[in-house]
């Protein structure tokens, strides 16, 4: 709450910054109980952004970004407060370390091969039109996308060499 609340720059009446002991004093004296942290969560499928991080071998950062994107959902209680992060089994699948099958390209060759630019290819991937999953090779990570052959009612795919 100390953190919340300084990053808002709010300060105590004494002008002082707001700590863990000074919240616990405030709390007490207007008789408020503590908030959600010592809650149990509603779900089991929900964690904070430093939890899922660890569950799914990225940094914190990538995690809030993945959130702000809409590649995972999340929430905030008030702006500048922790986030709580919903990581499914599907999720997991998805996002987490890993091979690669066969047949499932990197962005820039899916954005190649479908004729478009990565941000829409990563747009189709948030929209749920394309199936990819987050591979870590080493220290380096990036997504393989399952680019699907042209159905009848589709244009065919721009660099398709079966369309020669």
């Amino acid at each position: 709450m100390a953190r919340i609340l300084n990053r808002k720059r709010l300060r105590t009446a004494k002008g002082l910054v707001f700590t863990a002991y000074r919240v616990s004093n405030l709390r007490h004296s207007y008789g408020i109980e503590s908030g959600t942290a010592h809650q149990k969560r509603r779900s089991e499928d929900i964690y904070t952004a430093e939890e899922a991080a660890d569950l799914l071998g990225v940094h914190r950062s990538t995690i809030t970004r993945w959130v702000e994107v809409g590649l995972l959902r999340g929430s905030q209680m008030t702006p500048a407060a922790p986030w709580r992060v919903r990581v499914t089994e599907e999720d997991r699948r998805r996002l987490s370390a890993g091979d690669s099958a066969d047949g499932w390209l990197p962005l820039k060759g899916a954005a190649q091969r479908l004729g478009v630019s990565q941000q829409t290819v990563l747009q189709r991937i948030k929209a749920g039109e394309l199936q990819a999953v987050r591979v870590h090779v080493g220290r380096r990570s990036g997504w393989r996308i399952l680019v699907p052959k042209a159905t009848p009612n589709q244009q065919p795919l721009l660099f398709d060499s079966s369309n020669s």
